[in-house]
C-alpha cells in the first residue's frame, strides 16, 4: 500500500467520521426536543407550577424518565378507575 492510497483512505474515513458526528449531533438534538415535549405534556396535564419545574430541571435524565413513567402509570390507573366507576 502506498502513501497516496493510505492518504485517500484516511480522508475517506475522516469524512465518514465527520458525517457520523453530524448525525450524532442531530439525533441528540432530536432526543432533547422529544424529552422536552414529553415533559411539557406532563407539566400541562399535571399542572406543574414553576417552582416544581425548577426542581425537575435539576434532575438528571434517568430521574426524569422515571418520573414520566410513574406519571404515565398514575394516568393509566386513573383511567382504569374512571372506567370501573362508569361501569358500576
Amino acid at each position: 500500500m502506498n502513501v497516496e492510497k493510505i492518504n485517500k483512505d484516511l480522508e475517506k474515513i475522516n469524512n465518514q467520521i465527520a458525517t457520523l458526528n453530524s448525525k450524532k449531533k442531530e439525533l441528540e438534538a432530536k432526543k432533547k426536543a422529544a424529552i422536552d415535549a414529553e415533559l411539557a405534556n406532563v407539566f400541562s396535564r399535571k399542572k406543574v407550577d414553576s417552582e416544581e419545574f425548577l426542581v425537575l430541571n435539576h434532575l438528571n435524565e434517568e430521574q426524569i424518565r422515571k418520573l414520566l413513567t410513574d406519571a404515565k402509570k398514575m394516568a393509566d390507573v386513573e383511567t382504569d378507575v374512571k372506567k370501573e366507576s362508569a361501569e358500576s
